[in-house]
């Protein structure tokens, strides 16, 4: 008897897990594309703290650093990670003013890709 969110595959005689239909709702969402609002300071502070993919960096680095205010598109896969990337960042950082900046940065960040 299958397990609750398998299925049981008559060919191989086993039980499979099911893909969500939330999985997969995930992955549609993930292949949008969303704009973030970046300061010339966070674009700096993606740079050096964030890792970022190549979609991402050259999104960032396409807009000079005299722009103060730019918006930056990326896939929302790109963006997640970068997310990601900065909470590590975060965790790893002694300097507490560095630490703060960091987490506005993350908390603008996931506001835009949530809105979207």
């Amino acid at each position: 008897m299958p397990q609750e969110g398998h299925l049981f595959d008559e060919r191989k005689r086993t039980a499979v897990p099911m893909i969500s239909v939330r999985w997969k709702n995930h992955l549609e969402s993930a292949s949008k594309n969303i704009t973030l609002t970046l300061s010339a300071w966070d674009r700096h502070l993606i740079r050096c703290h964030g890792f970022p993919f190549p979609e991402i960096k050259a999104a960032i680095d396409a807009v000079p650093d005299s722009v103060d205010l730019a918006e930056v598109s990326c896939n929302r896969y790109y963006v997640e990670l970068l997310l990601g990337d900065l909470a590590r960042s975060i965790n790893q950082c002694k300097d507490g003013m560095l630490i703060d900046r960091l987490n506005d940065l993350f908390e603008c960040i996931e506001m835009d890709a949530a809105e979207q």
